[in-house]
């Protein structure tokens, strides 16, 4: 599949990688008084490190990579979008978004856990009126003329409907179409599924659930079936920084097979 990485607007598949970790600090400081007993202090959530690699690659493949850590392609000064390629089959929403973290959703409130209609565990729901839209806080970037499938799952309040609206809008911000789903009233907790192929002109989608009773476990996927729920793994600000290359072949041959380099690089996530 490739790894995506770039501004919104300007995603690119930069790597198929042959390893991509991803490292996060604990968040947690322990203390352990004279009598023995221990205390926790939470810090800051913890941001992710993805340490990269790709066993060969041909150079003209690494140069917009090396754009992109340059800068000589895009403006690097708010840092780009990074979906590896796990994230785009599992969730591309951030890990805060998928969880209605503070400030990752406008409107509404939080909400406890519980079961789904078909069974999957939620830990965090969002609730809200009859009459309440809640939206995703930001666009999600994703490529043009692509697959995707947005998913998430719908209460409805006893007597009046419920509905899940994904716009598709352009690099100005303007609507290039809307999909829309209905949820009847009284249902709980059910997913509503809303797959489609993103327009050319498409460079992020927004999300709106309209008149719920509670929405829990949302998700993006850059697939063109919906995927069994994962937690988010989406990161929209980091830096990349090539760590290294290691040359293999360096002759001229026919086909071009004999300039080869495995390389590695790192995603560093800001914020």
């Amino acid at each position: 599949m490739g790894a995506l990485l770039g501004p919104v607007g300007g995603l690119e598949r930069v790597a198929s990688p042959t390893s991509e970790p991803v490292e996060v600090d604990s968040p947690l400081t322990f203390s352990t008084a004279l009598s023995g007993r221990v205390t926790a202090q939470r810090g800051p959530r913890p941001r992710r490190v993805w340490t990269c690699s790709e066993g060969t690659t041909r150079p003209e493949d690494a140069a917009l990579l090396e754009g992109l850590v340059a800068g000589s392609l895009y403006d690097q000064s708010d840092g780009y979008v990074w979906y590896s390629s796990y994230a785009q089959v599992t969730n591309i929403l951030t890990p805060w978004e998928a969880v209605f973290a503070e400030n990752t959703w406008s409107r509404g409130a939080h909400g406890g856990g519980g079961v789904t209609g078909d069974g999957t565990r939620y830990f965090r729901s969002r609730t809200s009126g009859p009459s309440t839209t809640v939206s995703l806080a930001r666009d999600v970037a994703v490529p043009s003329d692509g697959p995707l499938v947005v998913s998430v799952y719908v209460s409805t309040h006893p007597t009046t409907a419920a509905t899940v609206s994904v716009e598709e809008v352009d690099p100005e911000g303007a609507v290039v179409r809307t999909h829309r789903a209905t949820v009847p009233a009284n249902v709980h907790a059910r997913r509503v599924v809303l797959p489609m192929v993103a327009s050319l002109r498409t460079v992020a989608v927004r999300i709106h659930v309209i008149g719920a009773l509670m929405l829990a476990l949302p998700a993006v996927t850059l697939t063109r079936a919906v995927q069994p729920w994962a937690s988010g793994r989406g990161c929209i600000n980091a830096v990349v920084h090539m760590a290294g290359e290691d040359p293999q072949l360096a002759f001229e041959v026919p086909h071009d097979w004999g300039r080869r380099a495995g390389r590695s690089f790192t995603i560093h996530e800001l914020g």
